[in-house]
């Protein structure tokens, strides 16, 4: 898949899971693309009274024409939502499980990629 595809995959991605919601009153989501550097985040910043606010709700990074899923801290499937935009599975990587634990999955292994990163 192009490096192309693979960037208007994640942020179509990006574009449904970040549409703004009523209850958002102490926060402000800011979407994050960074195609020079293959970084893509969701974050929610803010203060509620005196507590901050500040989570990255959504990490994607595109390494070596691989999508990694770093995080995925919502009620969708960022996973699913890759594939359903044309994604293969041999080309997403759950970066958020260790190394050792990717090759019981049906995705990526990643592991060749990490001497290089």
């Amino acid at each position: 898949m192009a490096l192309s595809s693979l960037q208007n995959a994640v942020r179509a991605v990006l574009e449904q899971i970040a549409k703004p919601s009523s209850h958002q009153t102490h926060f402000e989501q800011e979407v994050v693309i960074d195609d020079v550097g293959g970084h893509y985040l969701i974050l929610h910043v803010g203060w509620n009274e005196f507590e901050r606010t500040y989570a990255v709700v959504v990490h994607l990074d595109i390494k070596d024409d691989f999508v990694w899923v770093q995080r995925d801290n919502t009620n969708h499937n960022v996973v699913q939502a890759l594939l359903e935009q044309g994604v293969p599975k041999n080309r997403v990587v759950l970066g958020f499980h260790a190394p050792f634990k990717r090759q019981f999955t049906e995705y990526a292994k990643g592991n060749e990629l990490l001497a290089t990163t």
